[in-house]
């Protein structure tokens, strides 16, 4: 039997990346845990999508960091994603299944390392590029941040001269960790999946709030028309994006304007697809390449 055990082991160290990863990717570990994710700023970070065996082999074997060598079953890399310790993105692993046991076993195998290949494990890099590639080039844009981001949406949404409609609405985003001593350092501020719904669900409660009482006049300005229904679109574009439509874009507002049965419910969708897509109103808050500048009020 414990020469079986052995084998096994063995077999597990000799590819990480036929046995093991697979289990971590089924449980989505690398969504949260990358270098853009929304867990980027722990200690676990994945190598990028579509690595080559060689590489996913040694980030396996850099999870020694993580493992308690003194008593395996307490490592974080086995306690975090069955969620034994609490764990933020919650159970990614069933307790007891084969995706444990395998991970398990991994864990067990790294326990073992002798000093000196846990040195050696430890040089691997996440970040680094792969062998030949030149280092990816950082871009220092930024989403807003979660008061930057109510003061847009006040500036957007609120009838001049009042913000009571607008109650904090990234009070429900993921909360902002420190970095450096900061919350607005841009390596934190990434847009992660759970940040991207936060701002659909956001963008759909505040049309639904705008819109309640039918036609907003403070964001129309115009009497129902053609004319009006443009200046609309060219208008609050303009305030979302920080600069004009492009005639793309423009084409595109317009096309789910005229797709609605009425003027009130065209209104509405540019509206919510502006405070909801990545490629629109996301853009506003930071991300655009053509908006150089980005002016909000922190």
């Amino acid at each position: 039997m414990a020469i079986l055990s052995a084998f096994a082991v063995t077999a597990l160290a000799a590819d990480f990346s036929r046995v093991v990863y697979p289990a971590l990717e089924a449980a989505g570990c690398r969504g949260c845990h990358a270098q853009d994710g929304v867990a980027s700023t722990t200690r676990l970070h994945f190598p990028e999508a579509g690595a080559a065996p060689e590489r996913i082999n040694a980030f396996g074997r850099s999870l020694v960091g993580l493992v308690d060598s003194k008593d395996p079953t307490q490592s974080l890399i086995l306690a975090k994603p069955t969620n034994r310790v609490r764990h933020a993105g919650g159970q990614r692993i069933r307790p007891g299944s084969a995706e444990e046991t395998s991970l398990r076993e991994w864990v067990t195998h790294l326990a073992a390392f002798t000093p000196a290949e846990m040195a050696k494990a430890m040089e691997f890099r996440p970040d680094a590029p792969p062998t030949g590639l030149m280092k990816r080039q950082t871009v220092a844009l930024r989403r807003l941040t979660n008061s930057q981001y109510n003061n847009t949406i006040g500036d957007l949404l609120s009838e001049r001269g009042t913000r009571q409609s607008i109650q904090s609405p990234a009070s429900q985003f993921p909360q902002e960790d420190f970095v450096n001593g900061f919350r607005n350092q841009y390596e934190a501020q990434n847009l992660s999946p759970i940040h991207l719904d936060a701002y659909a669900n956001s963008a759909a409660r505040l049309t639904t709030a705008a819109f309640r009482n039918g036609l907003p006049q403070h964001l129309i300005g115009c009497r129902p028309s053609v004319p009006c229904r443009d200046t609309f679109l060219r208008t609050f574009g303009q305030k979302a994006f920080r600069r004009p439509l492009d005639a793309g874009e423009f084409a595109r507002y317009q096309k789910l304007f005229l797709k609605q049965p009425n003027f009130t419910e065209g209104a509405r969708i540019p509206v919510e697809a502006l405070g909801s897509r990545q490629s629109t109103f996301v853009r506003a808050l930071g991300f655009h390449a053509r908006c150089r500048t980005v002016r909000s009020r922190s």
